[in-house]
């Protein structure tokens, strides 16, 4: 029989369906016509277990029957509220909005931790003790953020870059070769890898680095 909701019903079912929307998305599980009746009453089972509620419960139709797939009922009141349309058809529809009934005397309240039938009157359902509510996700881990790498300005070119260049000058000189060497056209790249290091490293640094990738192209030994 339908009817409107009582709002004890509504609210713990309420809840129960963003729960059970969740964990269609977390478990990745599709109560499509590719699953079984056994599969879907696992997940069903499996989810109302996790919400943890003393006020939930399956159930089923007759003791010939086997448990509901789709139905989680309110057990005080024996509102419940269907999770699946499938209209007689392999396709399955999830739905998660109010449309609520009262269970029929003659269906049976299903334990949703062991499956047997439930004594009635029942003002609660046996829950897993300790139970307090939905199980938690746990909590992820953070990751750590690294700093941010350091920046250095640009070396001024009057100071700096020209003591860098008088440099290059003197390591060519030391080979035996001249420069600027318009034959060599691996001159300008230890300028322009040396402006790039500026900005990864202090001037001295960079200027240090490139004179030793420098003398070793040109055949010289390291500056110890």
């Amino acid at each position: 029989m339908k009817g409107s909701m009582s709002q004890a019903a509504k609210t713990e079912i309420d809840r129960f369906a963003s729960f059970y929307d969740s964990e269609l998305a977390r478990t990745g599980f599709r109560p499509d016509a590719s699953s079984t009746r056994d599969s879907r009453i696992e997940f069903l089972q499996q989810t109302v277990k996790r919400f943890c509620s003393p006020h939930l419960s399956m159930k089923r139709a007759s003791f010939s029957r086997p448990i509901s797939d789709e139905v989680v009922v309110y057990v005080q009141t024996r509102e419940f509220r269907d999770f699946l349309r499938s209209g007689g058809t392999s396709v399955y529809e999830v739905i998660l909005a109010d449309n609520t009934e009262h269970l029929p005397l003659d269906q049976l309240l299903v334990d949703p931790i062991t499956l047997g039938i439930l004594i009635e009157p029942l003002t609660s359902v046996p829950t897993v003790p300790g139970c307090t509510g939905p199980t938690p996700d746990p909590e992820p881990i953070p990751v750590p953020v690294p700093p941010p790498a350091p920046s250095f300005p640009y070396p001024d070119e009057s100071t700096a870059v020209k003591a860098y260049q008088v440099r290059v000058k003197a390591t060519y000189k030391e080979a035996g070769r001249i420069f600027p060497d318009q034959n060599d056209s691996d001159a300008f790249r230890h300028f322009s890898r040396y402006g790039y290091s500026c900005s990864k490293m202090s001037e001295p640094d960079a200027a240090n680095k490139h004179i030793a990738e420098l003398r070793k192209d040109l055949g010289l030994p390291p500056i110890v």
